[in-house]
């Protein structure tokens, strides 16, 4: 009786198995260009890829479905502060942090498609040591690199929709 409600809970609020919204990417591989494959962005872009089953490949023989680039050197990322103001232990300071990267999808055949994808974070930072902002950007550059991979290979399912649908 248990397992039926627990069963039943678990499929009532929309939980699904990761990879299985619909775009499951079983037996899709992609090609992944990066100028930093060892990078945060890269290594989340991987991640969520992955996470959805699809095959990565540098090796330019291979059959692919999409080829998907980006250069994760050259993105632009501003830190901003926004307000300062004095608190008992300090100043204390809203940061801005916004990131834009360019990505490209291209396939044998079809015509590229290049976006750039756009995520910002908010956060306060507290007193006035350099070292605990830093680190709090750290974080949130983390953060934002894992909503940019989610948004890319949404993306990325939607170029070989379309890419599929015009055979």
């Amino acid at each position: 009786m248990s397992f039926t409600l627990l069963g039943l809970l678990i499929t009532g609020c929309g939980f699904h198995p990761h990879g299985m919204n619909g775009d499951s990417g079983a037996s899709l591989t992609v090609e992944l260009n990066t100028t930093d494959p060892y990078g945060s962005l890269a290594r989340e872009v991987r991640r969520e890829l992955r996470g959805h089953s699809i095959t990565i490949t540098n090796n330019p023989l291979q059959q692919v479905d999409a080829i998907l680039s980006f250069d994760d050197k050259g993105f632009s990322t501003a830190v901003t502060a926004a307000y300062t103001y004095g608190t008992l232990a300090g100043k204390s300071a809203e940061q801005v942090i916004n990131k834009n990267v360019s990505v490209n999808f291209s396939a044998d055949g079809f015509q590229g498609e290049s976006v750039v994808v756009h995520e910002s974070i908010t956060f306060i930072s507290m007193g006035s040591n350099g070292l605990t902002t830093s680190a709090a950007r750290d974080v949130y550059d983390v953060e934002i690199d894992k909503k940019i991979a989610q948004k890319v290979v949404s993306l990325l399912f939607k170029y070989i929709k379309s890419k599929n649908q015009s055979r």
